[in-house]
């Protein structure tokens, strides 16, 4: 029909109906009338759009018979209208139905290669030449995953692709309310002014996105962790401590202390029975007895050697019995050097420990960190993140990854890089001290439509299909693989620093503090008393100290 019938049909729809959109779901109509059919069509080449969503039976008599028809068409831009053979009634059968189903989305899921508008947002320049491959897919893994599902999703609709592809860091991409309005801007807002029929990439429910737009799949799982190794023991607390109980403790400085004693008594013994003139003669101070136990427990033997039995008996107790709590003692320091803790199993223990944070500089990583409103997630971004006065610790993957092998560091992450650097980059050593805490209280990520779109069954049931018929579970093993395993410490090496040796250096210092003091009494005292003078008084016949 050319342009010149269009100005005879008849007007049997009222256009006032075209300004209240009330040609789409979930509105039905029932038009009956001679050449009604021929009617519709010519009110497609004006201004009613009558789209895939239609419910609009045309009625037409014929003799006895009356004839059902519905009409639609693919695209308000296209020009080709489709006649669907709905069914007849008469009186002598009924109605008959000549659909194929009653299902008016799987009848029209045919759109005949017609072009419909997508939005992607991409972080990267690396994703603007690889959107369809899946090489490096820890690079913008959200993104190029929901745009290969959309792919698949307007493949099986007999569709093609036009898309924006947007690359910036701007939150506005996304689409956020604009003050005092109820528009949005950046994707959300495109779909707002029908500009786009379907985005090209996932995003995340709020409450204020309800009002505007149609959520229609959740395709990939929004798990954003944080990732880090336990501390070691001597980062947490004084390993030197740990290798025995308390009772433990007690019990070797009661032993220590009574075979002190004892060799005290056994050596004072030794100098009343054997007197001065003996040349095996040994003097005996309590100085040296408590330098004589500590060389014992230190396990570097004795200056004094006991003559008699009684004596050598206690030494050789003594250094048997500190024999085995050195060994136990050091077996164990060897062990705790080489474990971590498990001191870090929350986020209120995260935010109280000593490890230093970054985040993946993703922009709703941004987004979700600074509007985080329950005091520990406040807490972590406040005093870790973007603490005051600092610069913040929003990083890249390659920079995060690399400190979380070196550094006592905990990094925020999406799971598909995590996993991806963590299989290409780790030992297998290395894969088995991670801990993960998860951070964002959000919902799965998901496709979104326009509100009331013409094509929103169509999008609806294609997404479930790919669900159903494993495609998206075979792109998300694809993007996002699974956790490594850990397959087992094996022999390793572990470097000792200066935070597990720190305990002897205090006692160093401690020392050498302590023997810096008592020599300076011991100096002043000493020159206190060659200072001092005797003067004989002859009245008294005795002397008095001046």
């Amino acid at each position: 029909m050319n342009e010149d019938d269009t100005e005879n049909c008849a007007n049997t729809i009222p256009l006032k109906f075209e300004n209240f959109d009330l040609f789409r779901a979930p509105f039905h109509w029932i038009f009956i009338g001679k050449n009604i059919i021929d009617d519709i069509q010519c009110k497609y080449h004006n201004k009613i759009h009558l789209l895939p969503d239609n419910d609009i039976i045309l009625v037409e008599p014929s003799n006895s018979t009356w004839r059902l028809k519905q009409s639609y068409k693919v695209h308000k831009s296209v020009s080709d209208v489709i006649i669907e053979d709905y069914g007849t009634w008469d009186k002598k059968h009924g109605f008959i139905d000549n659909r194929a189903t009653n299902i008016a989305s799987r009848r029209r899921r045919n759109l005949r290669g017609v072009s419909l508008q997508t939005t992607t947002i991409v972080l990267h320049k690396f994703s603007l030449s690889h959107l369809t491959d899946h090489k490096d897919t820890h690079i913008d893994t959200v993104p190029r995953l929901n745009s290969l599902l959309v792919d698949l999703l307007l493949y099986s609709l007999n569709s093609k692709r036009e898309t924006y592809l947007v690359f910036n860091l701007s939150n506005n991409n996304w689409g956020y309310r604009l003050p005092n309005s109820s528009q949005f801007t950046g994707m959300i807002g495109q779909l707002q002014r029908k500009e786009i029929d379907i985005s090209g990439c996932a995003i995340f429910i709020t409450k204020e996105r309800l009002s505007a737009i149609k959520f229609l799949h959740a395709t990939t799982p929004a798990r954003a962790l944080f990732v880090f190794r336990q501390p070691p023991l001597s980062y947490i607390s004084n390993v030197y401590t740990l290798p025995f109980s308390g009772t433990v403790w007690i019990a070797q400085i009661l032993l220590t202390a009574l075979m002190g004693v004892i060799l005290y008594l056994n050596l004072a013994w030794e100098k009343i029975t054997r007197g001065k003139n003996d040349p095996d003669y040994q003097t005996i101070e309590t100085s040296e007895t408590i330098l004589i136990v500590i060389g014992a427990i230190c396990q570097q033997g004795s200056p004094i050697d006991p003559k008699g039995g009684p004596g050598r008996t206690v030494m050789f107790i003594l250094f048997m019995a500190l024999m085995f709590l050195f060994t136990s003692f050091s077996a164990n320091i060897v062990a705790l050097l080489q474990s971590s803790s498990n001191s870090i199993q929350t986020l209120e223990d995260l935010l109280n420990s000593k490890l230093e944070f970054g985040v993946q500089n993703e922009t709703y990583n941004r987004h979700y960190f600074r509007v985080a409103s329950d005091p520990i997630r406040k807490g972590i971004y406040e005093k870790k993140v973007a603490p005051p006065g600092k610069k913040e610790n929003f990083m890249t993957i390659d920079e995060g990854m690399r400190r979380l092998r070196t550094e006592p560091f905990a990094f925020h992450i999406e799971v598909g890089a995590l996993y991806s650097m963590i299989a290409k980059q780790f030992t297998e050593n290395e894969k088995c001290g991670l801990m993960e805490i998860e951070y964002l209280q959000v919902v799965d990520p998901f496709l979104v439509t326009q509100r009331n779109s013409p094509y929103l069954e169509l999008f609806k049931n294609g997404m479930l299909h790919i669900h159903e018929r494993g495609l998206l579970r075979r792109e998300f093993n694809i993007f996002i693989p699974e956790k490594p395993k850990c397959l087992g410490t094996g022999n390793t090496f572990s470097s000792i620093g200066l935070n597990e040796i720190v305990a002897a250096f205090y006692i160093i210092l401690i020392g050498m503090s302590l023997a810096l003091i008592i020599a300076g009494i011991e100096y002043f005292s000493v020159r206190t008393n060659n200072n001092r003078t005797f003067v004989v008084d002859t009245s008294l016949n005795s002397r008095r100290i001046m």
